[in-house]
């Protein structure tokens, strides 16, 4: 999963616009807790209410999935139906989703195939739930459990925001608080059993193979909403993870320039998991397309001989990671303290404004696939967030994978104390291969960090131990070596919760570092 751009955010909040609708329906819980079910809906729940019937949603993040073993089933799913039906009647009226999307949204969303009634629906669930469908596909065994099953136990989309909006969740107190998902679908009707009132039998109508799909049209026979339900988690594709705010009583859409980001890294496999109730520790080997990324990174950023990467793998480590950004919070806030708004970052230190740029910050730039694995956008350059290398022995890395750095205990690698004590990390792998010795079979283990530098103490001396004490007393958090104004450049961390190591790299390189 990626994230989409900031500049093409307006698209979809254009379809959330466009696809509203100000109806109240008896599925919408009582904003106050206080009413149950009845037909209708809450009394509570009117336009414009607080709380009460949003008056419209803002976006402020959109995913998308790009899951290629998801999508070959659906569409294989797609061309049985194609050779079963040859062509399917349309709806009268189109779906609202089907208009919007025919024209002007090329850029992001995908051309459909009208002949099959195939469109882009909207599915109402949690932000969390939402990223494990986008990674694990949509399950029956869940079908229904949530919101009823009118129509049989299926798999219930809508074409109309508001009406799916009526099934998501935020997550009070959590990282989604306030926070709510939708998924936009791509889906195919076939020829659908269209029906104006319940039916659970429906789900057997389309399993006598009769029909593909049920369309329930509510907003014929009661003015809601029109639903569409699925029995075959082939039949959609869950495209785009939306995550939004509800806007209610008069509030009105602000600018956003600011993205919003998951709890965890996009690409984890355990993005959706939170961190904090549900923990877990797994290494990952990543796949080829990531492991190419770091080759070029490696090569990209080596000064000796180009090495070649053997191996990669990734850590997701929920306790390390719940450490690491709460590093990163208690910075922002002493920060916010200060008046402060960010940190001064390495190319303004050393007087180099246009080559000064962390080795491996400047090369992510122009990475395409960077965002599959570290790129910028997930970094916080507010606080000099930074990949940095770190060179180490295949039992060091294993144990720093496992349980951090512990600066300060016996458990501690050190590399000497040229710049004083810490931890020492490098934008030139060359630096960090150094501090790697090769095993028996001539592999060297190398750790791609992400590190929060913070406010930076600066020195071109060629050694200074006291480096370290100069930049605390100067309330700096890292010091960064450049030594004779020369490199290679070194960065000296002090806290062991500053580091996350992301990824266990294993290297064969030439003797020239022997």
């Amino acid at each position: 999963m990626v994230y989409v751009a900031q500049k093409n955010l307006a698209k979809f909040q254009e379809l959330m616009d466009t696809t509203y609708r100000p109806i109240p329906t008896q599925d919408r819980p009582c904003p106050k807790g206080t009413c149950g079910k009845m037909r209708g809906g809450c009394p509570c729940v009117r336009p414009g209410g607080s709380p009460g019937l949003p008056s419209g949603y803002e976006v402020k993040s959109v995913i998308r999935n790009e899951n290629s073993g998801m999508f070959e089933r659906y569409a294989q799913r797609l061309g049985e139906i194609k050779r079963s039906r040859g062509f399917a009647k349309a709806l009268a009226p189109s779906l609202f989703t089907q208009e919007p999307t025919r024209e002007g949204f090329a850029d992001v969303l995908a051309p459909l195939d009208s002949s099959l009634n195939e469109a882009y629906l909207w599915h109402g669930t949690t932000v969390r739930r939402g990223l494990a469908i986008a990674q694990d596909d949509f399950s029956l065994h869940f079908a229904g459990s949530g919101a009823g099953s009118m129509y049989g136990e299926g798999l219930y989309f809508a074409e109309s925001c508001t009406k799916a909006d009526e099934y998501s969740q935020a997550e009070p107190g959590g990282h989604y608080e306030g926070t709510h998902a939708l998924l936009l679908c791509r889906a195919c009707l076939g020829k659908f059993f269209y029906v104006t009132d319940r039916d659970p039998g429906a789900k057997q109508k389309v399993e006598s193979g009769e029909f593909d799909s049920t369309i329930g049209d509510r907003a014929a026979a009661a003015k809601t909403y029109r639903e569409v339900v699925l029995y075959d988690p082939d039949q959609v594709y869950p495209e785009y993870v939306i995550l939004y705010d509800r806007l209610d009583g008069g509030k009105t859409l602000k600018s956003n320039d600011a993205p919003f980001h998951l709890e965890l890294p996009v690409y984890w496999f355990n993005v959706h998991r939170n961190p904090i109730a549900d923990p877990f520790s797994v290494h990952y080997t990543v796949r080829k397309k990531i492991k190419d990324l770091i080759q070029r990174l490696s090569s990209g950023t080596c000064s000796g001989s180009k090495p070649v990467v053997l191996d990669v793998q990734r850590v997701e480590d929920s306790e390390l990671w719940n450490r690491y950004v709460g590093f990163k919070a208690g910075l922002h806030q002493r920060l916010r303290s200060r008046g402060e708004t960010r940190c001064l970052p390495p190319n303004e230190l050393d007087g180099r404004p246009e080559s000064g740029h962390a080795l491996t910050s400047k090369l992510l730039e122009d990475e395409v696939d960077a965002e599959e694995a570290a790129g910028i956008e997930n970094m916080d350059v507010a606080l000099n967030e930074l990949l940095l290398w770190h060179g180490t022995d295949a039992e060091s890395a294993t144990a720093i994978a496992e349980s951090g750095f512990l600066f300060g205990s016996a458990g501690t690698v050190k590399h000497g104390r040229r710049f004083g004590e810490g931890s020492y990390f490098a934008e030139d792998l060359a630096k960090s291969i150094g501090y790697a010795p090769a095993s028996s079979a001539g592999v060297r283990y190398v750790l791609l960090c992400r590190t929060v530098c913070g406010h930076i103490w600066y020195t071109e001396k060629s050694s200074d131990t006291e480096a370290h004490q100069d930049a605390k007393r100067s309330l700096k958090h890292s010091v960064l070596a450049n030594p004779d104004g020369k490199g290679p450049r070194e960065y000296v961390l002090f806290e062991d919760t500053q580091v996350y190591p992301e990824y266990i790299v294993q290297l064969a390189v030439n003797d020239d570092f022997t």
